[in-house]
């Protein structure tokens, strides 16, 4: 780290791919929260629903990791134009500032007003699709849809528990704080994003297609696992036949060098009686 006239790498890519996972990850849930809603619209109007082709929602998803691409760079890179600048002057750390840099066209205020609103989009659509789904009663908590409720309930909570009070610690919070409460909020904020990973495999466990799909995988990877320790086994006991063989011969070969070593006074003694006799 330097004096904040340089911008570290490290620091460059930890902001680069944090903004990428938050704008990426909020535009993917409001598109599926766009085919959930698709799906219980036409299903409640008793019209089939056809789900788009693969290569339609490898095309979305295209867009969305351009989109996410493009808006983290804007944020981090180092120009007039950025909304955000770093400074690591607090101790060596290096801390993510809204307003653009020296001579820059965004003020702090605008800075993150923009942040906000490029965040709060696809939080007001999943909203805006949350109440038309509750006020038309499409998507029953009870029944057979219970899985599919379920799991749409997953994006409201990942979103209002987890990916908001992120994004509020890292725009509005953490650039107001000094150390020591700078470092615990930053502790909580590294707490968050673990936490969201176990909550939306909760979530994601509930949909019988998810949990057979996970069990699969889990099943694979235990027999992987077998596979390998009866394989490590059996070598062990490869090398330990191979390694008692050999200590047997040993053996065996002591045993005879014994005997020998009896067999050959008396074997001398003979000899030498004979040649008196004779």
């Amino acid at each position: 780290m330097d004096d904040g006239t340089t911008r570290p790498s490290l620091c460059v890519l930890v902001n680069l791919f944090g903004y990428f996972y938050y704008i990426s990850n909020l535009y993917l849930n409001a598109m599926v929260s766009f085919e959930i809603y698709k799906l219980v619209d036409r299903s409640n109007r008793l019209k089939k629903y056809y789900p788009p082709p693969r290569r339609m929602i490898y095309l979305r998803i295209t867009y969305v990791y351009v989109f996410a691409i493009i808006s983290s760079l804007w944020v981090v890179l180092e120009v007039p134009w950025s909304p955000y600048h770093f400074s690591d002057t607090d101790k060596g750390n290096c801390r993510s500032l809204a307003g653009s840099p020296n001579g820059g066209i965004f003020s702090k205020l605008a800075a993150t007003t923009v942040l906000f609103s490029v965040v709060m989009i696809p939080v007001i659509y999943v909203v805006y699709v949350r109440i038309k789904i509750w006020r038309g009663n499409l998507l029953p908590i009870s029944g057979k849809t219970r899985a599919l409720s379920e799991y749409f309930l997953r994006i409201l909570v990942v979103y209002f528990f987890f990916y908001i009070p992120n994004i509020v610690i890292v725009i509005v919070i953490l650039p107001r704080l000094v150390y020591p409460a700078y470092f615990w909020v930053r502790q909580l904020y590294f707490m968050l994003t673990p936490l969201q990973c176990i909550v939306t495999l909760y979530y994601a466990m509930k949909k019988d297609d998810i949990k057979k799909s996970i069990k699969q995988l889990l099943s694979r990877f235990v027999k992987a696992l077998e596979f390998c320790c009866i394989t490590i086994n059996i070598d062990n006991n490869d090398e330990l036949n191979e390694q008692t063989e050999w200590e047997q011969d040993d053996v065996y070969n002591n045993v005879v060098k014994r005997k020998m070593q009896r067999k050959v006074p008396s074997l001398m003694k003979a000899d030498f009686k004979s040649n008196i006799t004779t």
